[in-house]
């Protein structure tokens, strides 16, 4: 640090000295004091500029990284074999067992049809059971396919931690257990992700699916999304579709998440929507509601509309359900993205990991494809999961089994 007196030198080399008056003050002119003003605010200002410039820089780079995100997964998907052919006729007359959280959950009850029909092309037989959101009764479901002998357990929603004994019995039976459409699947980790008393999973890339819909919120708000993320907690998919959501979000500096809010799944359709409205009230500077699950959007879209929030607030959301598909047709400005999967295709591929399981094969990939959806789409293909997604996966699936 420089001494007083350097101080007082280097001022009195600056010719301050002529402005003394008698009394060593310094006497400043107007005009000088109106010029150093003038430099300070243009010194200020051209600051202020450049700190604009780069963060608008950085807002643009962020549009169009989250663009070229979503532009990956805008096609029908096509089938990828996950795994080497094999013979699948030897496991005629197997019985695979169904059991599921509960079967009114459309999403779920349709990756059940999808395995009963692909069984059916093998020649398995399945068994259906309804686990009716009733932990006594999955467990019941599951220690009935370990006394029926049956061939394969897939279960369908069941929260793996709360059939724990049971899976280990399973297990103790060699019975391979296949979780389906419940666990953010993962070909490094025990039960590809799901725990190490389960053989395989069959699922979409859930944390995936999390960040194509934020990216669709940084595109839609030209990098200034606010977000209000809407969870419930207990559900296994709900972690790594947040985790998604946030870590997109986090990359786009205009962006950020200005609440998070909570709500039991058997509230959901008498309170989803009023926790909507009083959310929007209490957030007024959001711009997105991000719901972990489309279903969720069924009760929350509504509430948007009624808010008088269309166009401003828009609602970006994972799984791609055909229902919540057909929504978007109807309030097209509210729903405008669903980035999802075909809960059939989900269903074939359990069937295969079930019969690699019974054959004492290696667990296939466990990745269900992505699209992201919009209006435009659904308005142009319409909203079956056929036109969606496709169904190119069940000739693929019996060529890869040997039955097509």
């Amino acid at each position: 640090m420089a001494t007083k007196a350097a101080r007082e030198e280097h001022r009195e080399g600056n010719g301050l000295t002529r402005l003394r008056d008698g009394k060593g003050r310094l006497r400043i002119p107007l005009a000088m004091a109106a010029a150093a003003v003038v430099a300070a605010g243009c010194s200020a200002g051209a600051g202020t500029a450049q700190a604009s410039s780069k963060s608008a820089g950085s807002t643009s780079k962020a549009v169009k990284a989250a663009q070229k995100e979503l532009d990956k997964y805008k096609g029908v998907p096509k089938f990828v074999r996950p795994n080497a052919p094999f013979k699948a006729s030897s496991l005629k007359g197997k019985t695979v067992a169904l059991i599921g959280i509960n079967l009114t959950t459309p999403a779920l009850t349709f990756a059940i049809q999808g395995a009963e029909k692909a069984a059916k092309a093998v020649g398995i037989n399945t068994t259906v059971f309804d686990g009716k959101n009733e932990p006594s009764l999955w467990t019941e479901g599951i220690q009935q396919a370990i006394s029926a002998h049956d061939g394969a357990i897939a279960l369908f929603g069941v929260p793996v931690g709360a059939v724990g004994s049971q899976l280990q019995a399973a297990k103790a039976a060699g019975i391979p257990v296949v979780n389906v459409e419940n666990n953010e699947p993962s070909t490094s980790a025990p039960g590809q992700g799901a725990g190490s008393d389960i053989y395989a999973s069959a699922s979409e890339d859930m944390n995936l699916e999390g960040r194509l819909a934020a990216d669709a919120a940084i595109v839609q708000t030209k990098g200034h999304a606010k977000a209000i993320i809407m969870n419930t907690p207990g559900l296994t998919p709900g972690p790594p579709i947040v985790s998604g959501f946030k870590s997109v979000l986090r990359s786009c500096s205009g962006c950020s998440v200005v609440t998070q809010t909570t709500i039991q799944i058997q509230t959901w359709a008498t309170g989803l929507g009023p926790q909507t409205t009083s959310t929007l009230r209490a957030n007024p500077s959001a711009n997105v509601i991000l719901p972990i699950f489309d279903t969720m959007a069924l009760f929350i879209v509504p509430a948007v509309q009624a808010a008088n929030d269309s166009g401003k607030v828009t609602v970006q959301s994972t799984s791609g359900f055909p229902a919540a598909t057909a929504m978007m047709l109807k309030y097209p400005k509210v729903l405008t993205g669903l980035a999802g999967q075909s809960d059939y295709w989900s269903g074939w591929l359990a069937m295969n990991q079930a019969m690699r399981g019974m054959l004492k094969l290696k667990p296939g990939n466990p990745v269900v494809p992505t699209r992201y959806v919009t209006p435009a789409v659904a308005k142009k293909h319409g909203t079956s999961e056929a036109a969606l997604y496709g169904n190119s996966y069940e000739k693929g699936f019996k060529k890869l089994w040997g039955v097509g």
